[in-house]
């Protein structure tokens, strides 16, 4: 345990902030996305499929439009990529949370995916660019791994506990959180 704590003290406080910022965001964003299909069949009656097919597009484009997050982040500067894909992660979230029609819905979905992908791998990037040892560089990305699978269990239970779930209150908390990152 000691060897973890100091490992992590020798991280750059850059780094050290994008952890807890990876850690805050995928945590608002676990609150949501769980319950979205809930909102999807619920509110605008969607079937199954139908919800299936937009939360695949999202991921889809996401997985596509990532490629080039990578290459815009070796271009230009990675924090202005990532600032980039969080002004989109605002805009996504507060898309769904005012969302009336299932067509904006599906719009704040894809979005969600866009900003995934230009926050995601230039954070990554950031950190490898600043350790310049291979023992704290693998420490780093164990460490986000860490984080977010911290926040993948307890998103959802804190969703649930303050009863935040399936509201769409709730994207808005969301979108706050991307700000600060």
């Amino acid at each position: 345990m000691v060897i973890i704590i100091d490992k992590f003290r020798a991280l750059p406080n850059a780094v050290k902030g994008i952890l807890f910022f990876v850690l805050l965001t995928r945590m608002t964003y676990f609150m949501v996305w769980p319950f979205i299909a809930i909102i999807l069949s619920s509110e605008y009656n969607l079937s199954p499929v139908e919800v299936g097919l937009m939360m695949t597009a999202s991921a889809y484009i996401s997985f596509m439009v990532g490629v080039y997050g990578g290459v815009l982040s070796d271009i230009y500067q990675r924090r202005i990529v990532i600032v980039i894909g969080c002004l989109i992660a605002v805009s996504a979230y507060a898309t769904l949370g005012f969302a009336s029609d299932p067509v904006t819905f599906s719009l704040g979905l894809v979005l969600v995916g866009i900003s995934y992908s230009f926050i995601d791998a230039p954070s990554k990037a950031i950190g490898s660019d600043l350790l310049e040892g291979t023992d704290l560089r693998e420490f780093s990305l164990q460490a986000r791994y860490f984080f977010v699978n911290i926040a993948a269990v307890s998103g959802p239970l804190i969703g649930l506990m303050a009863g935040l779930n399936a509201q769409k209150f709730t994207f808005y908390v969301t979108a706050i959180s991307y700000i600060p990152f």
